[in-house]
């Protein structure tokens, strides 16, 4: 049985927990086992830098909920992001969440062709809403490529969905396309080739590029802080390492 670990960066009646829901919906229908955590008002605290996790242990010192969540991630075959803009950026939990996951790395994990302590091979999910349109805030997810990349995961889906203000005013198209990535996800039949062809064909105004060999340090994150926006049909991209 597959299953999925879904992390609500956002708020959880907001608008990309709504499209969170739509592809959990799918994969439960199609036999995922889910897990959901609600970052808000959980007890987490963000990465210290102090490099236990590098020096004299294999995993974060920190001992709070993301312990629980991390403890998940290790178990999961897919792993649902999803966050608003605010101030340009995820939202100030993901953001510390996703600072976290540098204990993952190994030490050596800039020259180590297997850096990471987390099994590869895991597919993630990554939806963003935003209020501006969906010319803006495209960079925001590249901001973190490099860690998703060295984390292992080995194909990413991105759903960034823009110009809607609440939950209601999200469109048919970007209801579908959760649902279609569901589908790929949690199939064995469909090839990642399958899954770009018709992605291309029936969603309104994807785009697909490949993965550069780019990306931010993981420890180079700006603070953020944040709630969650709208959306409306927007932008597909998948990346396969």
């Amino acid at each position: 049985m597959m299953k999925i670990l879904n992390v609500y960066g956002s708020m959880v009646n907001g608008s990309s927990a709504a499209i969170a829901k739509r592809f959990l919906e799918k994969g439960g229908r199609l036999g995922a086992e889910i897990e959901s955590f609600t970052l808000g008002g959980m007890h987490i605290s963000g990465c210290k830098k102090c490099m236990s996790c590098k020096t004299s242990t294999d995993k974060c010192i920190i001992r709070d909920d993301i312990t629980t969540i991390f403890d998940s991630l290790m178990a999961c075959d897919i792993l649902v992001l999803s966050t608003g803009v605010y101030e340009g950026d995820v939202t100030g939990n993901l953001f510390i969440f996703e600072s976290r996951l540098f204990s993952f790395l190994k030490p050596d994990y800039e020259t180590n062709p297997e850096p990471s302590r987390v099994p590869a091979g895991k597919t993630l999910v990554f939806i963003q809403t935003q209020g501006g349109s969906k010319d803006w805030h495209a960079d925001i997810y590249e901001r973190y490529e490099g860690l998703f990349k060295r984390l292992g995961f080995g194909e990413i889906y991105i759903i960034q969905a823009a110009s809607v203000d609440q939950p209601w005013d999200i469109g048919d198209d970007i209801v579908a396309l959760a649902e279609e990535i569901a589908e790929k996800c949690l199939s064995m039949q469909n090839s990642p080739e399958d899954c770009e062809d018709k992605s291309r064909n029936q969603v309104a105004d994807p785009y697909f590029r490949e993965a550069e060999d780019v990306g931010p340090d993981p420890e180079d994150h700006e603070s953020a802080c944040g709630g969650d926006h709208g959306e409306n049909p927007g932008v597909l991209e998948k990346k396969q390492f």
